[in-house]
């Protein structure tokens, strides 16, 4: 498995070049890959279901680790790719009430020469 870190930076150094792109999606989830396999193994045992409605995976801790992941790797993209407002990724965590969507959100405020990041459009 290559390092989250080392990932992040790739990406973010592929696409340095697109000097227009204020909008991205990558389909990458950054949790670990023993995660969904641990998940797996204990939840075919009953019916299927997604990690974020398992309270096994809720309490073993992956979802601090992959929410601080979500926010490093936005935090490199922005700051390769300047004209980056909004960064999404693919997560087993649905923030908020979900709607279905497995996908998580960080938008960028760039003022004064630093950045900042949260779940919501800035207003």
């Amino acid at each position: 498995m290559i390092p989250p870190l080392i990932l992040q930076n790739t990406f973010a150094k592929a696409l340095q070049p697109l000097t227009k792109l204020i909008h991205l999606y990558l389909g990458v989830f950054l949790s670990d890959e023993k995660f969904f396999y641990s998940h797996l193994d204990h939840a075919c045992a009953v019916k299927p279901y997604a990690p974020d409605e398992c309270f096994l995976c809720r309490q073993s801790g992956p979802v601090d680790t992959v929410r601080e992941r979500e926010l490093e790797a936005s935090e490199i993209m922005a700051k390769r790719l300047k004209c980056l407002e909004s960064i999404s990724w693919s997560t087993f965590f649905v923030q908020g009430n979900g709607g279905g969507e497995r996908s998580t959100t960080k938008w960028v405020l760039r003022k004064d020469g630093k950045i900042r990041m949260k779940g919501t459009p800035w207003s």
